[in-house]
């Protein structure tokens, strides 16, 4: 797959996750943003998107080949869109599980036709694959649009402080912010 093919997908997905973090009613009666938090639930209810938070080492304790993948590879996120079903694992921390959700909320929104399982780890054929693409670019604008980055930026360059400040990862924030800088956009 070239480079601007990624580039078509990446943008398809973002403009999606923009749309719909656009829609939501997350600001307060001023009409001004209360934090820079995307609210996910809002997301979840208006969709009927299940999502269930499990141990995922004791949930595939019967399936020891899902179960050494998902230790191998730091898996904390699986959907199938056609079924609307999240499941995302209980150890993760708060910010791997925000992002996590995001992504998987993706794979229901974009590829909701699929009754197949998508696998949110750090693999590198993942990396490469459209559907993976389209689903991080998905939550990399809704978690941390743009402007509202631009915004963030402003204040304070401290990478922990920008992730506290969204929610996320560092090394997710970080990934956005190279991103961001590439375009030219800070």
């Amino acid at each position: 797959m070239n480079i601007d093919k990624n580039k078509d997908i990446k943008s398809e997905a973002a403009s999606v996750a923009k749309e719909l973090y656009n829609s939501l009613s997350s600001s307060n009666e001023n009409g001004k943003e209360d934090s820079f938090i995307t609210q996910l639930s809002e997301i979840i209810e208006n969709r009927n998107i299940n999502v269930t938070i499990v141990d995922f080492r004791d949930f595939f304790r019967g399936d020891p080949e899902i179960l050494s993948h998902i230790k191998k590879h730091n898996v904390v996120g699986l959907s199938n869109p056609a079924l609307k079903q999240i499941y995302i694992d209980r150890n993760a921390t708060a910010a791997e599980k925000r992002f996590t959700l995001a992504h998987e909320i993706g794979h229901v929104i974009l590829h909701s036709s699929e009754n197949r399982v998508f696998c949110n780890d750090n693999q590198e054929q993942n990396k490469k694959n459209p559907k993976e693409l389209e689903a991080s670019s998905f939550a990399y604008e809704l978690l941390m649009p743009i402007e509202q980055i631009k915004i963030a930026y402003e204040i304070s360059k401290s990478l922990s402080i920008l992730a506290n400040l969204f929610g996320v990862p560092k090394s997710k924030m970080k990934q956005r912010l190279n991103y961001l800088k590439e375009l030219g956009e800070i």
